[in-house]
């Protein structure tokens, strides 16, 4: 109404552009010269080295993965099945609106649980939890020919997609926990690994779109499921849970 719509790009280049200045003027290096690395190629194929052998980190950075998959998939078929399925184009920025509301709602609660549980009972129970409610879509989606009725397929999504995205700090601090002698190259590498790899999951779901919301279920089930088993596999060792100090980690996660 107001601009092109490719502000939608320029708004973030510009605001990223002020962060990088600000950071360069303002933020001085925290880590204690003893304990920095130094910025070679030997050392970056070792700290490389040390992510990827990991089995806790990879697991858990591959759960991220599905996990996000799963949230892309709702980015991208969200609008069509409201559009396509539903003849509800009208209602698309309440439903999506409604579903943030409830998506900040379990970051909020999220961080309380991490520091009542601990992060390994906790990302463990909730991989069931998830598992239970994405069948129940699963289940609702299934009806009707893939056209169930719009209020339980709004209900079930609802139960989905905010545990679902609660569950991706957690699998991110747990990722982090084993390797924090090379926290940098961590975060990029589990950075760039869920990121792409959770935008191409999601792209295989929206493209099975047939005019029902049987693709998304059967999609958003497949993505649980193995997330759900990555991190059961990834969360048999302990994970030295320390409920105070995960509490902060889990906050910068988010």
């Amino acid at each position: 109404m107001f601009a092109p719509w490719r502000i939608v790009f320029w708004l973030p280049a510009v605001a990223a552009a002020g962060l990088l200045v600000w950071a360069i003027r303002r933020l001085p290096e925290t880590l204690t010269a003893e304990r920095q690395r130094p910025f070679t190629l030997a050392s970056l194929r070792a700290a490389s080295r040390a992510v990827v052998t990991n089995r806790s980190t990879v697991c858990f950075t591959l759960a991220m993965t599905f996990l996000f998959g799963l949230m892309t998939s709702y980015l991208a078929s969200s609008e069509l099945i409201l559009e396509e399925v539903y003849d509800l184009r009208a209602w698309f920025p309440l439903f999506f609106g409604c579903i943030a509301v409830l998506l900040a709602s379990s970051s909020l609660n999220n961080a309380r649980l991490v520091g009542r549980l601990g992060i390994t009972k906790l990302i463990r129970r909730t991989s069931f939890v998830v598992i239970g409610t994405t069948g129940l879509l699963l289940v609702v989606s299934m009806t009707n020919g893939g056209h169930p009725p719009f209020w339980g397929f709004c209900i079930t999504v609802a139960l989905v997609v905010p545990i679902a995205q609660g569950m991706i700090p957690n699998c991110n601090t747990a990722a982090m926990m084993p390797v924090p002698h090379v926290a940098g190259t961590a975060a990029a590498i589990i950075g760039t690994v869920t990121t792409a790899g959770g935008s191409l999951l999601g792209s295989v779901v929206s493209s099975q779109f047939d005019g029902t919301v049987r693709p998304f279920a059967i999609g958003a089930m497949v993505y649980v499921s193995t997330a759900a088993a990555l991190i059961l596999i990834g969360a048999t060792r302990g994970l030295g849970d320390d409920p105070t100090a995960l509490a902060h980690v889990s906050l910068l996660a988010e």
